[in-house]
């Protein structure tokens, strides 16, 4: 998967990049070209790579799929295995509402799924009342089928909203429904059992249940949803920093998100703190040229141009040095004598 990703050293089309002509007309056919196409965003789904779902490779090319492609990365959660004695049923309901639910689920993720969408979510819950009778109601492995059952509803939840509603959260502006409520329920629960077991406890799965809880009360419209979405959401990056590091691109992404949802609020000194924690891990991990550090800088301009830091019109080159001379003046100042002490 990684060298599928990756471009040619040089970073141009030549003629000698190309496939050979027999293969290239097995792959310039349609329907090959779409399943490869599936099959690559199966494969970032499953890693935790959001691919640009406007993406049309050039299956001509011996790497169709390039960096510029990937907008972000996140973390994945996986459910655990499922131990040898709870028999066959439990895994054969899983498989079936998992394939069932892939061929409902659209290319975008919010154009309304099929049919096979609801048929997996009756799956889910049988599966749900399963795990709770082999395992017992506050096992760890019922937690692992609340969180898959969860994120399932949410993701049905979220095609009613839309791009333009929230740069960070896919529930913003979508009116609260009997799915939502179903949704918060799940998560919660399934925090709750995780809780009860601090030991052993993966950070990264709390990190990304408090994400999804987070955008879900900015769509609650109840009265204190405002500070319960920052909380939550502030929460899911300190516990993500906590379990992958704060250079992590996928704590890089929460900052980013945090950052939105100051922005949203109005609150430019909050946003642009996180912007620019974002801006830093990504400009190191990423590079100055990749998609992902080119859109962190276009969001971070305003945030800045709205406090008038100056950063805003700093050259993207330069600005990790201008960030980290703002964020630690007195270390700067420190590093600056001593230079001049041992000139």
């Amino acid at each position: 998967t990684r060298r599928a990703l990756t471009p040619s050293v040089s970073g141009k089309r030549s003629a000698t990049s190309r496939l050979p002509s027999t293969t290239t007309g097995c792959f310039r056919l349609t329907a090959r070209g779409s399943t490869c196409l599936r099959i690559a965003r199966d494969v970032c789904r499953f890693v935790g790579v959001d691919l640009d779902p406007e993406v049309e490779p050039d299956y001509s090319m011996l790497r169709p799929f390039l960096p510029e492609f990937i907008l972000g990365a996140h973390p994945v959660v996986q459910m655990g295995p499922i131990p040898p004695e709870a028999g066959c049923e439990l895994a054969s309901l899983l498989a079936r509402a998992t394939e069932l639910d892939r061929k409902g689920t659209r290319l975008v993720w919010h154009h309304a799924g099929g049919p096979e969408r609801a048929e997996a979510t009756e799956i889910l819950r049988e599966a749900l009342a399963v795990a709770e009778h082999i395992y017992g109601a506050d096992s760890e492995e019922v937690a692992n089928v609340l969180t898959l059952l969860a994120d399932h509803l949410k993701s049905r939840f979220d095609e009613a909203g839309r791009p333009e509603f929230s740069r960070w959260n896919r529930s913003a502006g979508i009116p609260p429904s009997e799915l939502s409520t179903e949704t918060k329920a799940l998560y919660e629960r399934a925090l709750a059992l995780r809780e009860k077991e601090a030991a052993g406890f993966p950070s990264t799965e709390r990190a990304h249940i408090l994400r999804a809880l987070a955008g879900l009360s900015q769509s609650s419209g109840e009265e204190d949803s405002q500070e319960r979405t920052i909380a939550l959401l502030q929460e899911a990056a300190g516990t993500l920093e906590g379990a992958v590091g704060f250079q992590h691109p996928a704590t890089a992404a929460l900052y980013e998100e945090v950052a939105l949802l100051y922005q949203e609020f109005g609150q430019f000194d909050d946003a642009a703190t996180f912007i620019r924690r974002a801006f830093v891990v990504f400009f190191v991990v990423f590079g100055p040229d990749s998609t992902v550090t080119r859109r962190c800088h276009a969001r971070l301009q305003p945030i800045e141009t709205s406090i008038a830091s100056g950063l805003e019109s700093v050259p993207l080159s330069a600005l990790v040095d201008a960030i980290e001379q703002l964020e630690l003046p007195g270390e700067s100042e420190e590093a600056e004598m001593a230079g001049l002490i041992g000139a």
